[in-house]
């Protein structure tokens, strides 16, 4: 069914979320700014341009929905159904994707600045060219998303999942990768500047990890090392001195460097990490 803007407002006045049934409708370029959607049945339905500022749409079935080029900004998605929805375009600066179920998701271009993306579902989600800058992804699942070109920049992925994803020219500039699986991940050209790899298990090739100590967390890519929360130039580490070492940690660092220097730096030397490209 199509409406015009007079008609939703009916359906919409007096209705609370969960009985709302707007499955399969043509609901392009209307206003549900500040609309109580919780629990609504949108699966299928066309919300191209729809205007959803501050629109509660909590555990909402958008399954296969068009929301390209849709306003969600602000909006509270927390635990939605969004599985296979079209979101090209779409602006959701700080909107609450808590726990949302984005599988198969079209992201391209999508503004997700400032989102809540923490436990989301992302798996195999397209997230070409989005925004991702100071999104909360803690815990998310990345499996085989595709990041080609994405802005991740001071995004935290601490304990995320990003096994087999694609961050081809990605911008990971100053994110946090705390014990991120980039397992298998494709980081040719991705911008790692700045970036905490601290304890994050490496994809073998641009970001290397070293897993037989103890004490401190040891990762390193092809021009830096990161050892527990410390990230230096791989050159300066060797240059260190004892009171270097010391002003780190104390003595537990200074103990961990004197035994274990020259084995990590046999290691590096041996198997070095691939430089991503975009230190050209």
């Amino acid at each position: 069914m199509e409406y015009t803007q007079q008609q939703l407002d009916d359906v919409l006045g007096g209705i609370v979320g969960h009985e709302i049934d707007l499955s399969g409708d043509d609901l392009s370029g209307l206003d549900f700014c500040n609309a109580n959607l919780r629990n609504a049945n949108l699966r299928n339905a066309n919300l191209t341009d729809a205007n959803l500022t501050d629109a509660n749409l909590r555990n909402a079935n958008l399954t296969d929905a068009n929301l390209e080029d849709a306003n969600l900004r602000g909006a509270n998605l927390m635990n939605a159904n969004l599985f296979c929805a079209n979101l090209t375009n779409a602006d959701l600066t700080r909107a609450n994707l808590f726990c949302a179920n984005l599988t198969n998701a079209d992201l391209t271009r999508a503004d997700l600045t400032r989102a809540n993306l923490t436990n989301a579902d992302l798996t195999r989600a397209n997230l070409t060219n989005a925004d991702l800058t100071n999104a909360d992804l803690t815990r998310a699942n990345l499996t085989n998303a595709n990041l080609t070109n994405a802005d991740l920049t001071r995004a935290n992925l601490e304990d995320a999942n990003l096994f087999c994803a694609n961050l081809f020219c990605a911008n990971l500039t100053n994110a946090d990768l705390f014990c991120a699986n980039l397992m298998n991940a494709n980081l040719f050209c991705a911008n790692l500047r700045g970036a905490n790899l601290m304890g994050c298990a490496g994809n073998r090739k641009q970001i290397m990890t070293i897993l037989t100590f103890g004490e401190y967390p040891v990762t390193y890519t092809h021009d830096r090392l990161q050892i527990g929360c410390k990230n230096h130039p791989i050159s300066d580490w060797w240059d260190f001195d004892d009171k270097d070492i010391l002003e780190m940690d104390g003595k537990t660092a200074l103990k961990f460097w004197r035994k274990n220097k020259d084995l990590i730096r046999q290691i590096i030397e041996h198997c070095p990490a691939q430089p991503t490209g975009a230190e050209k």
